[in-house]
């Protein structure tokens, strides 16, 4: 059996534990790796780190990563998750995809670098997922939906086909968007919406059917 890879998991929050299950019950087919460090702070990152014995760097720039090392991340904050990427690709390391053992991949999917596909979710037939996007647990992509790069979707999210998501934008958990939908970049869907028409660039919407917060606008 060919020698997993080696593996640094750049985080800011909880998820970095999600990526540790992908890491370690991957799919089928799939690059294997092993976790050899994470970068990042803060108590948790710190605990996790003891538990896998691996050490915790401070800072992507800056850590001492060998030639040859792949590099998974997971961010809250779009803008941070794109400068990492940027640290990464002008430190000349590649970004992993990484796609957990339990996730339904149906035929004609296309799923750029970067991507985290978490347990549970489903992506049905002629899907485009872009680069650097998070699908969390129980998600589901629908046939014929394009989410463009740095798209987050929540746990338990559902595209209902034919979905096109901008760039970096957010679904929250539960939320639902009707077929034939198109969401503008830098959206934010609040948890639990139902999306009925299309989303303008830039605007965040909440409630049943999902409607734009007062404040809300192109960012």
């Amino acid at each position: 059996m060919t020698e997993p890879r080696s593996l640094v998991i750049v985080a800011t929050s909880g998820a970095v534990s999600e990526l540790v299950g992908i890491v370690q019950n991957p799919r089928p087919g799939s690059p294997r790796y092993a976790v050899t460090a994470l970068v990042g702070k803060g108590a948790l990152l710190r605990e996790i780190s003891e538990r896998l014995a691996v050490p915790l760097l401070d800072d992507l720039s800056s850590a001492v990563i060998a030639p040859g090392t792949h590099i998974a991340i997971t961010a809250g904050n779009h803008l941070l998750q794109q400068q990492w990427v940027h640290i990464a690709t002008a430190r000349k390391l590649e970004v992993a995809t990484l796609i957990h053992a339990d996730t339904t991949i149906g035929p004609w999917v296309e799923i750029g670098v970067g991507c985290v596909i978490a347990p549970g979710v489903r992506v049905t037939g002629n899907v485009t997922i872009g680069q650097h996007c998070q699908l969390h647990t129980g998600a589901i992509v629908s046939h014929d939906d394009v989410l463009g790069d740095y798209v987050t979707l929540s746990p338990s999210t559902t595209l209902c086909g034919s979905v096109i998501v901008g760039a970096r934008s957010t679904i929250f958990a539960g939320a639902t968007v009707m077929p034939d939908i198109t969401i503008g970049m830098d959206v934010i869907v609040g948890a639990g919406a139902l999306v009925n028409r299309n989303i303008a660039d830039g605007t965040t919407v909440v409630g049943v059917p999902a409607r734009p917060l007062p404040s809300s606008g192109t960012r």
